[in-house]
């Protein structure tokens, strides 16, 4: 175990390692193109690009103090001919402007107005342009008074506006000074205005950012998707492992998240797509993705988690689920602050937990843990850069494909190893096998052995019996005193019945052996009536009635001598197991070319869970002792062998205290 833990650890040092080196590679990567050059921020509404060469310092970030005109939607034109022009400010870009304060009052998200950028530039520039992924959530984009793109319909109410998702990506002429004048309303989304940066550059590399960045999430959506179809299909092959598709469906949200946020896919290539259903999927990624998570943790240690928990996850995102589905825009938006504090409780958590499942020697947690902390920071990247408190970009996707790729290591191990302990099963079942037959070999051998012993012991009492047995009957007629002649009458009854268990153990023998059947023409009512009249001892003792219904005209072809010992045996068991006073009727149908013999008693009957029971060798029924019936327990035995070697059966009915009813059924009679 020691050795092995070494080995794990090693594997996962091993793994950490190649996240890293992943990490870092990405970082330089993305930083490659990236000048070490400050970009120039806004102030005062105005930024001056002049000493900004496109060429060599790439594309800029228009951040820094817009202009802003509350309530307002105003060309460049009017914004320079108005005079102390009312609900006026500067604002912070990129950010919602929820929350400024303009004129003594806060600004709310649903409202509209307009943003002015001037951009002093060098006129010697190539092709310019400007890209931006978000504007919430309608604009008309004028650079000098024309205009250059729009999303949505821009109004003063929600009756006059429509709300449109649309990426900004066009490109501008290019004059030494630009005043770009953004005319925004928002009456849907809980924050409204310039909340994400305008990226200002060549138009070439803008439009290879927006290709880089798109194929970029064709490829993760892609690969979300195949594995969440590869885990819910292997759910399918193996339903009791319920994590698997859980995890299947936690990859198709991620993957829905991809297309309907970052490059905006889905609204690219479907541009009539409304606002509304294009936000609730989106939030269906982040509403439902953390139940399903969490239900993806449980049914994989379910063991460590207690059922309540589960219970009182879900019962708690009941009410943000039903908001995705059914509940108004806005109100879906702004409960988004709050269920994100309760996300980051959450993974950290879950981080926690796995740290303790870790601890508990559950080393399929590592996995888990070195790529759900990756999974955690992009998460938490994410809720920043939706507050507007960094300026990255959604990064969740990518983080959870770190846990796509821990988790495909996993189930490559689980399976491996499933693998492996089933070869180690095959070979040693391969060995009980062998083993098996050995045993089995050894027991027919002792059990032909025992046979032998037991014939051999019976043929050799035999004799001797059939001599004490013999002048024990002409003793007891000879001796005249009562009490000697009382004690061989016990002595003849006692050697009669151990005669009759010799030769019980002798047709034992030869039915095991298969013996030869030498079929006649037997009168069933005569070998009834013998067998009554040989009882007749144990029928008078236990005062039982037999009626014997069988025709005198029923002709059986059978073996005279085994026929006579199976209706026997059960003839002998009616009388004994019988109530004192009780009766035991012997009757008889035909059908279908069968004839049935019935042998009905008013005994205690059978339990139906012993039916098959009383038919095995050396069983002997005792219900609840209320008859001690003395015996070697092979009479049903030799019954249903001696019935079968006939092509017949033995059909068993009873109820406990409700009688016996033995039905024998001879085909072809």
């Amino acid at each position: 175990m020691n050795f092995l833990y070494k080995k794990l650890n090693l594997f996962y040092s091993n793994l950490i390692r190649i996240y890293i080196v992943f990490g870092i590679m990405f970082f330089l990567f993305s930083n490659c193109g990236e000048n070490k050059k400050l970009p120039p921020k806004a102030k005062l509404g105005v930024i001056d690009l002049r000493a900004w060469d496109f060429e060599v310092d790439g594309a800029v970030n228009l951040e820094g103090e817009w202009e802003f005109y509350w309530k307002e939607f105003l060309s460049n034109k009017e914004i320079l001919e108005a005079n102390n022009p009312q609900n006026f400010g500067y604002i912070k870009v990129p950010n919602s402007w929820n929350n400024n304060v303009i004129g003594n009052e806060k600004i709310e998200g649903r409202t509209f107005g307009t943003y002015k950028l001037k951009i002093i530039i060098n006129p010697n520039q190539a092709k310019l342009g400007l890209r931006n992924l978000y504007i919430a959530t309608a604009y008309k984009l004028f650079i000098n008074d024309t205009e250059i793109a729009s999303s949505g319909k821009i109004g003063k109410s929600i009756d006059s506006y429509e709300p449109k998702t649309k990426i900004l990506l066009s490109e501008i002429p290019v004059h030494s000074e630009l005043n770009i004048v953004l005319q925004v309303s928002n009456f849907y989304h809980n924050k409204g205005g310039l909340r994400r940066a305008i990226k200002f550059g060549k138009i070439d590399d803008l439009v290879s950012d927006r290709n880089r960045f798109t194929t970029l999430d064709l490829i993760l959506a892609g690969s979300l998707l195949i594995m969440g179809f590869y885990h819910i299909f292997i759910y399918f092959l193996r339903q009791d492992d319920k994590s698997n598709f859980y995890f299947g469906v936690f990859c198709s949200l991620m993957f829905l998240r991809i297309l309907f946020s970052g490059e905006l896919i889905i609204s690219t290539l479907f541009d009539n797509i409304s606002y509304g259903l294009l936000t609730r999927i989106e939030y269906i990624s982040i509403y439902l993705g953390l139940p399903i998570f969490i239900l993806y943790i449980y049914y994989s240690y379910k063991n460590y988690i207690s059922k309540k928990v589960l219970i009182g996850t879900i019962i708690f995102n009941i009410p943000s689920n039903y908001m995705v589905f059914f509940g108004d825009i806005y109100y879906l938006t702004k409960m988004l602050f709050i269920y994100e504090i309760y996300t980051i409780i959450t993974v950290i958590i879950s981080l926690l937990f796995l740290v303790y499942l870790i601890k508990k020697k559950e080393y399929d947690a590592l996995y888990l843990l070195t790529s759900g902390v990756i999974f955690a920071l992009c998460v938490i990247n994410d809720i920043l850069y939706n507050l507007n408190l960094i300026e990255t970009t959604y990064t969740a996707p990518y983080g959870f494909f770190v846990v796509i790729f821990a988790q495909s290591i996993l189930i490559s191990v689980r399976y491996t190893s499933a693998l492996r302990n089933s070869e180690d099963a095959r070979k040693f079942l391969a060995r009980k096998e062998i083993d098996l037959i050995y045993s089995k070999m050894e027991v027919e051998k002792l059990s032909k052995t025992k046979d032998i012993f037991i014939s051999n012991l019976s043929h050799e009492i035999k004799t001797p019996l059939s001599y004490v047995y013999g002048y024990s009957e002409i003793l007891k007629d000879s001796i005249q005193s009562e009490r000697d002649k009382q004690y061989f009458i016990e002595i003849y009854q006692n050697i009669g019945k151990l005669n009759d268990y010799i030769n019980d153990l002798i047709l034992l023998t030869e039915i095991d052996s298969e013996i030869k059947l030498n079929i006649t023409p037997n009168n069933l009512n005569n070998l009834i009536n013998n067998l009554i009249q040989y009882y007749n001892g144990i029928i008078e003792i236990n005062n039982i009635q037999i009626i014997n219904k069988v025709d005198s005209e029923i002709i059986i072809n059978c073996d005279n001598v085994l026929m006579y010992k199976a209706i026997g045996n059960i003839l002998k068991n009616s009388i004994l197991y019988n109530k004192k006073n009780g009766e035991v009727i012997i009757d008889f149908y035909k059908k279908d070319n069968s004839i049935f013999i019935s042998i009905k008693d008013t005994g205690i009957g059978i339990s139906s869970e012993y039916y098959q029971k009383v038919f095995e060798k050396f069983y002997r029924l005792n219900q609840e002792n209320q008859y001690e019936i003395q015996g070697v327990g092979v009479g049903l035995y030799i019954s249903q062998k001696v019935i079968n070697m006939h092509k017949g059966e033995i059909i068993l009915e009873s109820s406990l205290n409700e009688g016996t009813n033995f039905i024998i059924k001879l085909n072809n009679i």
